[in-house]
């Protein structure tokens, strides 16, 4: 039985928080849990805290307890009582009644004893595995659970937390449809189990399947999991940052869709975990990427604003001249033969220009067009793309005429006919100026 062909008996939106927004939005969360209540039945998903310049993080803490566990002189107690001390101080920002921190401190202190047994019989046997290290950042998501499920019951929400690390289990351990199917049963059964309106689940489920770690957006994998096996309407993955700019995810304005999660990933950018693309795509699930630093309102009023502006660096263009040795054809089998992707094409009467994400030696393929192909280096690609750029008027002039204002050189444009991206060519030194002059073009007019 497939996980589509569940019998649904309620609607729901799934929720996943970062250990970021978590950290410095906990406050919102209510409101966002609220908003979505009047829709559907809400399920929230947690990783691993945070913090607001990813230096000392909880996550960065549990990392080196993996590390110091095998150290002759470890520090583990001192990092768990730094983790423990940590959750506490966050739960107090937002928690006033004394019987609900006294209770929620006794969870903490009850996980984190659990973990500091763990930890010793690793450092007894003088070994920690992949999945060792998985249990010991995935832990880290158990307690931030807890904080969440608490702060939801001391503003008045039922609240409960539901753990899922025992879902996945060696039999299990092949990732085709069938045990899909089975996990997605085991996660679903799991969750209406739970006596309380808002299940708050632990995005770790067992040892990494699916080629993921935890270091891995194993919460978003987790996160898409649980959407599967509810027939979620809709998972909202939420990003500590306003919009993306490049890898630098803090300047541009936008709830971040598909489309251009899509074409970010294609252009290197590690927006999500390509398996929630793909999983949401199969099961017709819905993925947005409201950002929290809009909270509470997500929603750009712009055409453009949701639109992703995104850059690939590293790249070469051949510029070949045609004649009745090097038509279409034979250049595209030429570069098949050296192993070369294509990643734009243009061409005209006389020439094929196209852009190539660049090898270590392009001198074979060179030799083998003659003097017919001429090569660029140091070039780079970049992107408008989004769902709004089909209806939206003079996207591919506001990008050119920023471009030409700022006195950069165009080599190559081509748009994909579905009209849901546009991409130049320049030199690679006018990225971030291009980058720049397009996101005011497009989101500051």
């Amino acid at each position: 039985m497939l996980a589509s062909q569940l019998e649904i008996d309620d609607s729901w939106t799934v929720i996943k928080f970062g250990g970021t927004e978590t950290v410095n939005f906990i406050k919102e969360i209510r409101g966002v849990v609220q908003k979505v209540q009047s829709k559907a039945r809400v399920a929230v998903v947690c990783s691993t805290l945070g913090s607001s310049d990813d230096a000392g993080g909880a996550s960065s803490r549990f990392a080196r307890l993996a590390e110091e566990v095998l150290l002759q002189e470890s520090h583990v107690p001192e990092i768990i009582k730094e983790i423990l001390e940590d959750h506490i101080a966050l739960a107090q920002q937002v928690i006033s009644s004394p019987e609900i921190l006294s209770k929620l401190r006794k969870q903490l202190e009850s996980d984190c004893s659990v973990l500091e047994l763990f930890l010793r019989a690793l450092s007894v046997i003088k070994e920690i595995s992949p999945h060792a290290k998985d249990v010991i950042v995935g832990t880290g998501t158990k307690l931030t659970c807890h904080i969440v499920a608490a702060a939801l019951l001391y503003q008045g929400h039922s609240a409960e937390l539901v753990n899922l690390e025992s879902m996945y289990s060696p039999d299990l351990a092949e990732p085709d449809n069938v045990h899909l199917d089975h996990l997605s049963i085991r996660i679903r059964k799991t969750i209406e189990n739970c006596t309380a309106a808002i299940p708050v689940i632990v995005g770790f489920f067992g040892v990494a399947p699916l080629g993921n770690s935890v270091e891995c957006n194993y919460s978003e994998v987790a996160a898409t999991l649980v959407a599967v096996s509810l027939g979620a309407l809709e998972l909202q993955i939420w990003k500590e940052v306003n919009g993306f700019f490049t890898t630098n995810l803090t300047r541009m304005p936008s709830t971040i869709g598909p489309i251009q999660a899509d074409v970010s990933t294609l252009s290197n950018h590690e927006v999500n975990d390509s398996f929630t693309q793909v999983m949401g795509t199969c099961f017709d699930i819905p993925v947005s990427f409201p950002s929290s630093e809009t909270l509470p309102s997500c929603h750009g009023k712009s055409s453009l604003r949701s639109t992703a502006i995104t850059i690939k660096e590293n790249v070469s263009i051949l510029n070949i001249h045609k004649s009745n040795s090097h038509n279409l054809a034979s250049v595209f089998h030429t570069l098949d033969l050296h192993r070369v992707t294509v990643d734009l094409i243009a061409t005209s009467e006389g020439h094929i220009s196209i852009a190539i994400s660049s090898p270590s030696d392009l001198s074979p393929l060179i030799t083998k067009l003659g003097e017919s192909g001429k090569v660029r280096h140091q070039m780079c690609i970049i992107r408008l793309a989004g769902r709004r750029m089909r209806k939206a008027m003079g996207a591919a002039a506001r990008m050119l005429s920023a471009l030409a204002r700022a006195k950069i050189q165009v080599e190559m444009v081509s748009q994909a006919s579905s009209n849901l991206n546009l991409s130049c060519v320049i030199h690679q030194s006018y990225s971030i100026l291009a980058l720049a002059e397009i996101q005011n073009a497009c989101y500051n007019t």
